[in-house]
Order: C-alpha cells, then sequence, then structure tokens
C-alpha cells in the first residue's frame, strides 16, 4: 500500500510545516547528531544519526 493509497482512504491528511516546527525538528536533528559523537556503541552512533536523517528526510517530505 502506497502513501497515495493512504491519503485517498483519509489516513493522511495534508499538512503544510511552519518555520517554527522545521527549526525545532532541525533542532533535534543537530542534538542527535551531537549525542552519536558521545561514548556509545557502534550501534548507537550508527543509529543515531540515521534517525536524524530520517527525521530531517520527513520534515522535507512533508513540507513539498
Amino acid at each position: 500500500m502506497s502513501l497515495n493509497d493512504w491519503a485517498k482512504a483519509g489516513w493522511l491528511k495534508p499538512h503544510r510545516a511552519t518555520r517554527q516546527q522545521v527549526a525545532a525538528v532541525f533542532r533535534v536533528v543537530d542534538r542527535d547528531l551531537e549525542d552519536s559523537r558521545q561514548s556509545l556503541s557502534a550501534d548507537g552512533q550508527f543509529w543515531m544519526p540515521a534517525g536524524a536523517n530520517g527525521m530531517a528526510s520527513n520534515t522535507m517530505q512533508r513540507d513539498e
């Protein structure tokens, strides 16, 4: 099932992110990237930036 199918079913609603919402997400991304430089396991060092990247990517997709 695609995201378009979800939208047609009414499970997704269009949303235009505000500058404040985007800035808040990027503050979290910056924090997670900084945290990933701390003493974490190899898995943690991989997944923390990967999660931050996913969050940033989702924000950009929402604002298209």
